[in-house]
């Protein structure tokens, strides 16, 4: 079986903003906030690896540190490509197999100009502690549950909003192949053969929810180790909505994505 992939992002970005005016904070009432998080930990003195669920709730107190907001307009160059293949066998009511490969590939990329604005809005001052726990599977050891200790020291909520126009280009080739008598591919089933191009203007959104934890976290047997762990919550009408984060405490290294 063979299998590849692969992805090149190029981002070119030369940004023009207008000066960032803070606004003069308003007392807001306390937004709670609570995640369900899954990932993947690892321990670097024992070696282990595992999965994890980590579980964290609370308020934000206090009225905004900060409120800011600032337009852009800049030139805008992305694109990658990713592409994959294996191969595999069907059987008869006989036994007899017949050879078949699945083959995807697609590549796009755009150039052109992006406009629009940013809303932010960060605190900075002093939370409290969130309600956490954190259980663990490791894949070389035995389950555990952990004690965590975790406070936010910033939390940042950012809205944006803009236009990208120019010129793309989009491959899609996504083909099942037979082999043949001599051992060579032929085409079986072509499923997506798309190839195109031309000017277009995009409008987008995205809001993101960042926080970045403070704390200690706790296995039994073992001393409370110390550090941080960043999260974002990302909603964007481009890619949907997604969470991921990453930490470090002593040996424990966490990544979430969910």
């Amino acid at each position: 079986m063979k299998k590849m992939q692969m992805l090149i992002p190029i981002v070119a970005i030369l940004m023009f903003a207008s000066a960032v005016t803070p606004v003069l904070a308003t007392k807001e009432k306390p937004e709670k906030i609570e995640y369900a998080l899954q990932g993947y930990i690892s321990d670097m003195d024992k070696g282990f690896f595992g999965t994890m669920s980590l579980t964290v709730s609370g308020k934000i107190v206090g009225s905004p540190d900060y409120i800011g907001e600032y337009s852009f307009n800049y030139p805008a160059s992305y694109g990658g490509h990713s592409s994959y293949e294996y191969d595999y066998y069907e059987f008869d009511e006989d036994g007899a197999s017949t050879h078949y490969k699945y083959s995807y590939y697609e590549e796009s990329s755009f150039d052109g100009w992006e406009s629009g604005s940013v809303h932010t809005t960060k605190w900075y001052s002093p939370q409290s502690t969130f309600n956490s726990k954190m259980e663990v599977i490791w894949y070389n050891g035995p389950a555990a549950t952990f004690k965590a200790d975790l406070r936010p020291s910033v939390i940042e909520k950012s809205f944006r909003e803009g236009t990208a126009t120019g010129y793309y280009e989009r491959v899609v080739k996504e083909i099942i192949y037979i082999e043949n008598d001599a051992g060579d591919w032929d085409e079986y089933e072509v499923i997506q053969d798309i190839n195109e191009s031309g000017y277009s203007s995009t409008t987008y959104s995205d809001s993101t929810l960042y926080i970045s934890f403070i704390g200690k976290i706790q296995s039994k047997g073992r001393p409370a180790f110390a550090g941080t762990l960043e999260l974002w919550d990302v909603t964007s009408t481009q890619y949907g909505q997604y969470i991921v984060g990453w930490g470090r405490f002593g040996p424990y290294d966490l990544n979430i994505y969910t």
